[in-house]
């Protein structure tokens, strides 16, 4: 029963986070003309502690949700987060998670790589120019938000899981 819960609540959050990243009281936490992406960031340490089918399906059905509403080109954000949340899984065996400047730097990187991918695939279908300095600062300038939107978020989902393990051992 706890653990429907714990899904049901897990769930809400990212739905939650998703809305939340395309409205406009987000436009007020802007950091040099960059936003998190809230969604990335809750995919990212939701891989660090979830079972690797849980965080596949939140990525395959937020990723739809974003390529409709969000999108230039339907499935790409699919795509990308998919192949995200694959490489975290992977990755998760080899790093070390339990120090939070690790998963700043982890998060930072996957960032990095994810919005630029994003950038040159949008940059090749659309034949915009877009790589300018201002383009890579503003990149720059929201990886490093992510790193630091994840910290809290980091810590509040390994208080979960740690609780989450407590009530496995106890029950």
């Amino acid at each position: 029963m706890k653990n429907k819960l714990h899904g049901i609540l897990r769930f809400i959050l990212l739905f939650t986070a998703f809305f939340f990243q395309g409205s406009p009281v987000i436009k007020r936490f802007e950091v040099g003309s960059a936003l998190p992406n809230i969604l990335f960031v809750l995919l990212f340490v939701y891989a660090l502690f979830l079972k690797d089918t849980e965080v596949v399906s939140y990525a395959v059905f937020f990723g739809t949700m974003a390529d409709l509403l969000f999108g230039k080109i339907y499935g790409i954000i699919t795509l990308l987060l998919l192949l995200f949340v694959c490489l975290y899984i992977l990755l998760n065996r080899y790093i070390y998670t339990e120090r939070i400047w690790v998963v700043m730097v982890y998060c930072f990187i996957a960032s990095f790589f994810y919005e630029t991918l994003l950038l040159s695939i949008n940059t090749a279908i659309w034949k915009e120019a877009v790589l300018s300095v201002p383009v890579v600062k503003i990149l720059i300038t929201r990886c490093c938000y992510n790193s630091v939107v994840c910290i809290p978020v980091f810590y509040v989902a390994r208080k979960i899981h740690r609780l989450k393990q407590e009530v496995r051992i106890d029950g």
